[in-house]
């Protein structure tokens, strides 16, 4: 909140109460957001007073942190409302004892409810927002990681995407060297990949790479960061698919020549570790998929490699697989205006689907059901040549892509698959009424084609009517 400026007084001297100190200090601005502070410190003020509860800041400190389940009864819906209840607690922290606060738990886990509030507010309650956070970190416990982990995660709320990179650089480098220590020393990896992660969601994936790489680049591969998979994994969000098809395939292309020349090289056990680098780079796929900001921009150039990779490299379909659903399931929600009401979302995913308005969600659609052709029929070629289909992730891709495709092309496959259902049919029906040896084998073939077939039809029938599907 512009111009708000308030020194902590001395314990030592008697304190004035609170409500009268910002009354007099802001009551005669001309500033929209102090009139909504006075306003807002006087009701608690004069709550406080009906209920015959002291005016102290304990007192207007749990005023504040009581007022978002109120948010509604408030008739002016502007930030300065928010704002307000960001601002109060940044003043009134530094007036309560540190003892105090150490004591009332349950006080500050208010105060973070209050803080994670920052969706609509302005630049000035930020400010506020960091003060608290600040304050709240100085008097934590040096081994109490559950606090300053939830702390610094709102901290990087706070700063978000554009100060993030500026203001946590060291911060990052520093955590990360608390990684290199040992589980005697440090037992609280849990929560030191939590801030990690939070600072991951802030910065980006690209950002946060290039600040804290995964050194893929070294000769040996135990010196590869690889702890950092699992936090990637969980936090990415809002990243970009042109970042994941430039640097990260990239990486995957630098590893798999690695691979090559230590197999040549006889050294087995390397080998394996370098192909499960190759496994991990990989995995980060449906996390570059969550929310990504240019789908519409990027798609079909990813789109092509992905092709590739389902048709060469059977043990990363089920991620290729997964990552697809997730990108047509999203946009999906987005277009039906799905409520995310009761599901837990993260600030870094807030600030994502903020992005996804019904025409970026419209465009990205547009550039998926530009691909299903292509797609599809490496899909369902695989399908069909496939042993199996592991956890179904190839029927449900296909029946994900159907589902956005153009009536026409569902129609003219399925008209196709059942033709081919057909021939199989009458294929095993001849084979039937000879029963030799071979045609038992033929049988055998025929009965495989016949249910991968049906499996592949059972998947187009959302895109199709019922005078369609009663070909």
């Amino acid at each position: 909140m512009e111009g708000i400026e308030f020194d902590a007084p001395s314990l030592s001297f008697p304190e004035c109460d609170f409500c009268d100190s910002i009354l007099s200090r802001y009551s005669t601005s001309t500033q929209d957001d102090h009139h909504q502070l006075c306003a807002i410190i006087g009701t608690m003020s004069q709550e406080l007073k009906d209920q015959n509860l002291p005016r102290t800041p304990v007192a207007y400190l749990g005023a504040a942190c009581s007022s978002p389940d109120r948010l509604p009864s408030y008739s002016d819906h502007s930030p300065h409302v928010i704002d307000s209840l960001i601002t109060i607690p940044s003043l009134v922290l530094p007036r309560i004892s540190i003892p105090i606060l150490k004591k009332k738990g349950e006080l500050i886990s208010n105060v973070l409810r209050v803080l994670k509030l920052n969706y609509s507010v302005t630049a000035g309650a930020v400010v506020s927002g960091l003060k608290c956070v600040a304050h709240l970190l100085s008097i934590r416990d040096s081994v109490n990681w559950d606090d300053i982990s939830q702390l610094f995660g709102i901290l990087n709320d706070y700063l978000n995407r554009k100060f993030s990179s500026y203001f946590m650089r060291e911060t990052l480098k520093n955590l990360a060297d608390m990684q290199r220590m040992s589980d005697e020393d440090f037992p609280y990896r849990k929560q030191l990949h939590k801030s990690l992660g939070s600072t991951l969601g802030a910065m980006g994936p690209e950002v946060f790479l290039s600040l804290l790489p995964l050194k893929l680049e070294v000769d040996d591969l135990s010196e590869v960061n690889v702890w950092l998979f699992p936090i990637l994994k969980q936090y990415t969000v809002g990243a970009r698919l042109s970042f994941f098809k430039e640097s990260v395939l990239s990486m995957v292309a630098l590893i798999k020549n690695k691979s090559r020349q230590m197999e040549l090289d006889g050294r087995i056990i390397s080998t394996r570790s370098a192909d499960a680098l190759v496994y991990s780079l990989w995995s980060l796929l449906p996390s570059f998929c969550n929310y990504p900001l240019d789908t519409a921009e990027s798609f079909q150039d990813l789109e092509k490699t992905l092709r590739g990779a389902l048709s060469a490299e059977c043990d990363i379909r089920g991620i290729v697989c997964s990552a697809l659903q997730v990108l047509v399931q999203q946009n999906k929600r987005i277009m039906e205006q799905d409520d995310l009401t009761g599901t837990e979302v993260g600030i870094a995913e807030q600030y994502a689907i903020a992005h996804y308005t019904l025409q970026v969600a419209a465009d990205n659609l547009r550039v998926l059901r530009s691909s299903p052709c292509n797609l599809l029929t490496v899909l369902s070629g695989i399908l069909m040549e496939s042993p199996k289909d592991d956890g179904g992730l190839l029927q449900s891709t296909i029946h994900e892509f159907y589902s956005i495709a153009d009536e026409e092309v569902v129609k003219r496959i399925y008209l196709k698959t059942m033709q081919k259902l057909l021939t199989v049919t009458q294929r095993a029906t001849k084979a039937e009424n000879s029963r030799d040896s071979n045609s038992m084998r033929i049988d055998d073939s025929s009965y495989d084609s016949r249910a991968r077939l049906f499996d592949l039809a059972v998947s187009l029938l959302p895109g199709l009517d019922a005078e369609e599907i009663n070909v």
